[in-house]
């Protein structure tokens, strides 16, 4: 009994010990943690209420700036995001006086960590001074930083309390974030147009059910980015020419890949197109950093448990190579030397050959079974090992991905070099996966869209490994397809909304124009390409009805018809051909003009020594005062065919079906009139052909007609001609 007493009181006294202990443990114990910026406590739904706040051991007071004494107090801090415009409420109860403040700061940063990078707000209710609430009329949709202190240091007087946060919407304000990224500019509601991201109040005057003004804050944020060009220079064109111009840009989009984050993109969607057949895989990549400890890898294809099928590399030697899941490949070419290189292989099923290619050129072909399953991986950046773990990741950039499911011939490949990929590419059929790193605006940031046209997304393994900031310049690669096209013209030298469109084709043609500035714009979402020229317009002193250039027997026969004339003293013929792009002109002979009428003018000249093969002609028409202007200039091919026009083939003929050479290098349908005679000059067929522009040959079906020889009468409008036909 003694014992169990003594042990009993013993007991007492520990727990009195325990209880006393407890009291007496330091206020920092049981400290919140929202000292300071960096901890703030997040308050984004209201109303917000928290409980036991005790800022005895709180952080910095900022200086309270207002007129607080910097020794007072040490504060709590909480991040406020706001919905819309409104009023903010923050109350304290119970309230000491002399005891606590509540103060509003605003960011001068994104995401601020230290006091200099927010600024109190001066405003009526946000000083220093103690008290118990808060009330911060006409905040905007937002961020706030609310300072907090429920304990006088200096007096000693102070309280735990409960916080609360509330939020009133303006009825009479509302608040738009609008962020755009397919366009430079955004239309607010009340039909301002703003072009830089920032804050812009709208007045909306009487919108509201009682009449009074209607406030919308935008906060805009404009992703897109502009790029200008000089591509196109000035120029003066006559009235009867046509403006023309083609659009292009050597701006491209990139992914980015960087080792040290193992980023890499997942396209397993583009397998199954390669199970067991032909393949081929190409890409744009550069890389200016040297490989180290173990190769990099571009695009690896992997069987389902992280075998390997074949890994397109760079390797240690810093040389592009393949591992075909039995041997490692070198091809002999460095390609970390900082510049773009087009790089890819072939891989033909049947034979197990591989070609490799950089810039175009096969640098190595070797044979080895590298056969696609359609449960195989497909990764770029990146390789599987067994176990699926990932590694040897890529350091560098890389574009226009494109996967096949046939072998590309030289010739295809050097094609996609030269342009970004479309249905005009001969194998456009075999393109199973196309990947130009091209974002938009309403898809997310890692997906990585497939424009073969199958849908095949990728997926990247980080939000910035596709760039939307900005473009990268690919000399000698043309990648206008990958934009919209407009043309316009503008009262100035500056893309704005009084421009008027005048095409949205690529190339532009325009046979109607006047003088002013003309626009290019290529645009898509993020990004625009503009350039800008002025056009001068000459108006010539005669209105050219028609010209047009016909082979005849004699040699290429010229007619040109005028509406009107003004002082036209001479028309100078000349003639030239291409030499590298270039047309180099020379006279060979003149045609007296009509002076000043209003009439129509027929002229015509016969070139009775044309050159052989494709020809250009145009007039130069000169005033009595010696100032002068060019015609368009009108396309001839010869081919010395107009020594040969209307000849048959064959000839002699057993079927009686014939083709008769006849071009048509005239700008218009040609209308031919075919009759056949016998001997004796009896008609025996006769019809009328039709012949379209660039066409020269007609096809006629005489198989109605006996053995014999026959006399072929061919006219159109300038000329005609006979020969003979032989039926056996």
């Amino acid at each position: 009994m003694k014992v169990f007493t003594i042990i009993t009181q013993s007991l007492f006294i520990a727990y009195l010990l325990f209880l006393l202990a407890l009291v007496s443990i330091p206020l920092s114990v049981l400290a919140q943690t929202n000292t300071s910026l960096a901890t703030a406590t997040l308050v984004d739904n209201f109303p917000y209420v928290e409980t036991n706040v005790n800022t005895t051991n709180g952080g910095s007071n900022l200086g309270m700036q207002g007129g607080c004494v910097a020794a007072c107090c040490s504060t709590l801090v909480y991040k406020v995001i706001t919905p819309s415009p409104g009023t903010l409420r923050v109350e304290m109860d119970p309230f000491v006086p002399l005891a606590g403040s509540i103060l509003l700061y605003e960011p001068n940063v994104p995401n601020p960590t230290t006091n200099a990078d927010v600024t109190h707000s001066p405003a009526p209710g946000n000083f220093c001074g103690f008290r118990d609430t808060l009330q911060f009329y006409n905040v905007l949709t937002g961020e706030y930083y609310i300072y907090i202190f429920n304990h006088n240091s200096q007096t000693g007087q102070g309280t735990i309390n409960t916080l609360t946060f509330t939020f009133t919407p303006d009825p009479n304000v509302s608040a738009l974030n609008p962020v755009i990224c397919d366009t430079t500019a955004y239309i607010s509601p009340a039909g301002n147009v703003l072009t830089t991201s920032g804050n812009y109040v709208d007045t909306l005057t009487g919108a509201t059910v009682n009449g009074s003004d209607s406030l919308i804050y935008i906060n805009l944020t404009i992703g897109h980015t502009v790029y200008p060009q000089d591509s196109i220079q000035d120029e003066t064109l006559n009235s009867t020419d046509t403006l023309r111009h083609t659009a292009t840009t050597n701006l491209i989009s990139t992914a980015t890949f960087t080792q040290a984050d193992d980023d890499w993109i997942e396209v397993n969607g583009a397998v199954p197109s390669m199970a067991g057949t032909n393949r081929s895989i190409f890409t744009w990549m550069r890389k200016s950093t040297q490989v180290s400890g173990s190769s990099q890898t571009l695009l690896a294809l992997n069987t389902s448990s992280g075998g390997n099928v074949s890994l397109f590399q760079v390797r240690t030697n810093e040389e592009l190579g393949i591992y075909d899941g039995s041997n490692a490949h070198s091809s002999g070419q460095v390609v970390t030397d900082g510049l773009w290189h087009h790089v890819g292989y072939t891989y033909d099923e049947t034979t197990d050959s591989t070609l490799v290619y950089v810039d175009g050129v096969i640098v190595d072909r070797f044979r080895n079974s590298q056969t696609v399953s359609a449960t195989n991986q497909l990764s770029i950046g990146q390789e599987f090992d067994s176990g699926n773990s990932r590694g040897n990741f890529y350091d560098g950039e890389m574009t226009e991905v494109s996967i096949w499911n046939e072998v590309l011939t030289e010739a295809e490949v050097a094609l996609l070099m030269e342009s970004a990929i479309t249905p005009s590419h001969p194998k456009y059929a075999n393109l199973q996966a196309y990947y130009p790193m091209n974002l938009t605006c309403d898809g997310s940031i890692d997906s990585v869209y497939d424009h073969s046209g199958h849908n095949r997304t990728g997926f990247a393994s980080a939000s910035d490994i596709q760039n939307a900031d900005s473009l990268v310049q690919l000399e000698g690669f043309d990648a206008s397809s990958h934009f919209d096209i407009e043309w316009s013209q503008s009262p100035s030298q500056e893309w704005n909304f009084s421009a008027t469109t005048v095409s949205t084709s690529n190339p532009l043609n325009l046979t109607t124009f006047s003088e002013g500035t003309y626009n290019m714009k290529l645009s898509r979402d993020f990004f625009s390409i503009t350039d800008s020229w002025n056009l001068t317009v000459n108006v010539l002193p005669i209105e050219l009805s028609s010209f047009e250039g016909y082979i005849v027997e004699q040699g290429v026969k010229l007619l040109w018809e005028t509406a009107s004339e003004q002082n036209n003293a001479a028309f100078t013929i000349e003639r030239g051909q291409s030499d590298a792009g270039h047309i180099n002109w020379e006279s060979i002979g003149t045609v007296e003009g009509a002076g000043t009428t209003t009439e129509a003018q027929q002229y015509d000249f016969l070139d009775t020594n044309p050159l052989s093969g494709e020809s250009f002609y145009r007039l130069k028409q000169t005033d009595f005062n010696g100032s002068f202007t060019y015609s368009d200039r009108i396309q001839v091919f010869t081919e010395q065919a107009f020594k040969k026009i209307g000849e048959f083939y064959p000839n002699p003929t057993e079927t009686g079906l014939v083709q008769i050479i006849y071009p048509n290098p005239t700008s218009q349908d040609l209308r031919i009139s075919v009759k056949v005679f016998d001997l004796e000059g009896k008609l025996h067929h006769e019809q009328i052909q039709h012949l379209s522009q660039g066409e020269r040959t007609l096809s006629l079906d005489l198989s109605e007609l006996k053995t014999g020889m026959y006399l072929v009468k061919l006219t159109d409008r300038s000329q005609t001609n006979h020969r003979k036909l032989i039926i056996r």
